[in-house]
């Protein structure tokens, strides 16, 4: 991670001349009755009463993402026993949330309730809208007597506004069992309007940790939808990655590792291919990726096949296109490689207006290390510095400033 002083700022005609790809896809799983809703607003006094609960509810904290000018998801999941099937009741039961003006919470500007339905693993998305561009909210949630954490939201620039700089994290391949989540615990010291994480938020493979104080919670590999939510709470758990999402809004992605290693669309690569079926492997790791990611997307019947590419204006300075870059794929004849040439230039023909600013997917498309240099590190939380598409790689960058010159 660089400190906020050093971070790489690119101008916006170097930034758009240079193509410069923030690598982003996304994607989310579940069933239609649990997907982001509408707020109940003005509403809190209809909120049914919750049954009897166990346990501490919100140990898995909170989150906020897919930031528009206007609306922000925030997210928690309901879990006493987040390494085991979460520990509640198979009854759905009512959340109220709340969003502030201010850190201290004296400020009220939104508030309603929704149900953490258990078919989606008592999680919660909420699509809070009605907020203004650019500027920070808080928000919390409450259960009966609970209270979780306080979060904090950052709402983008409105489209026609003409915004400075946008100040993003990359992050990817956390791998519990290797190391500690440091990187996070930087992040969310920063002043940042999203950070981007793109994928391999778990790894679902098995294996023996020789990190001091991790968890054992990653010793089997897992292949059906019991293993992938315990996976994820395992991860959830974690003090500095939850901080990182109660900071800052995230717009995530998978990858691989959120199903099986290397699978491309329906097909298993050749090592796993006795994991089972690939059509609910992949549906039991999308939907507990959406259950425990803070996403935005319309009502799906099927969480095997989701339409999950989408894009993110940030005023007139930037729009980030997210792509989905493991649903779609043929399989891969060898190792991955790159997307892209050296030169990176755009079909002849293709008009300057369908040119995005940023566009991005999983795949790594920068391109190699020169000769007799090293590539960058893989710690266990790190930035994806082969996942930016710029003109050199740039080692050890984790944060980039896209701003904006001006000149005569």
């Amino acid at each position: 991670m660089q400190d906020d002083e050093k971070s790489r700022k690119l101008g916006r005609r170097e930034f758009l001349g240079t193509t410069a790809a923030l690598v982003v896809g996304l994607g989310v799983g579940g069933f239609a009755t649990g997907f982001a809703r509408r707020p109940k607003l003005d509403a809190l006094a209809d909120v049914p009463p919750a049954p009897a609960l166990p346990g501490e509810l919100f140990k898995l904290g909170v989150a906020s993402g897919d930031p528009l000018h206007d609306r922000v998801i925030i997210w928690t999941r309901l879990a006493p026993e987040p390494l085991g099937d979460g520990g509640m009741p198979t009854a759905d039961v009512p959340v109220v949330w709340e969003v502030f003006a201010d850190k201290d919470a004296t400020r009220l500007v939104r508030s309603g309730w929704v149900w953490a339905v258990a078919a989606l693993a008592h999680s919660v998305h909420v699509d809070v809208d009605g907020l203004e561009p650019a500027r920070f909210y808080w928000y919390r949630f409450r259960v009966a007597d609970q209270i979780s954490a306080t979060g904090r939201m950052r709402t983008f620039p409105a489209p026609d506004s003409s915004p400075e700089r946008m100040r993003i994290a990359l992050a990817c391949c956390q791998k519990y069992r290797d190391g500690y989540f440091t990187a996070h615990a930087h992040l969310a010291q920063m002043e940042l309007d999203a950070v981007i994480f793109v994928g391999d938020y778990i790894y679902e493979s098995g294996g023996k940790s020789t990190v001091p104080g991790r968890l054992p919670i990653d010793s089997e590999r897992v292949t059906d939808l019991a293993g992938f939510r315990a996976r994820y709470g395992g991860y959830r758990m974690d003090p500095q990655l939850q901080a990182s999402h109660a900071a800052h809004p995230w717009i995530a992605i998978w990858d691989d590792h959120e199903v099986s290693n290397n699978y491309a669309s329906l097909v298993l690569s050749e090592p796993r291919q006795g994991d089972g079926d690939a059509l609910a492997m992949r549906a039991a790791g999308y939907q507990a990726w959406y259950e425990h990611m803070p996403v935005r997307l319309g009502p799906l019947a099927d969480p095997a096949h989701l339409q999950i590419y989408r894009k993110f204006i940030f005023g007139d300075l930037a729009t980030l296109c997210v792509l989905d870059t493991r649903q779609y794929r043929d399989p891969q004849p060898a190792l991955q490689g790159l997307l892209l040439p050296a030169k990176r230039s755009w079909p002849a023909g293709v008009p300057s207006s369908a040119k995005p600013s940023a566009s991005g997917s999983s795949t790594p498309c920068s391109p190699p290390p020169a000769a007799g240099t090293s590539s960058p590190s893989r710690s266990s939380s790190r930035p994806c510095c082969s996942s930016l598409a710029l003109p050199t790689p740039i080692s050890g960058m984790a944060t980039s400033t896209i701003a904006r010159l001006y000149s005569t």
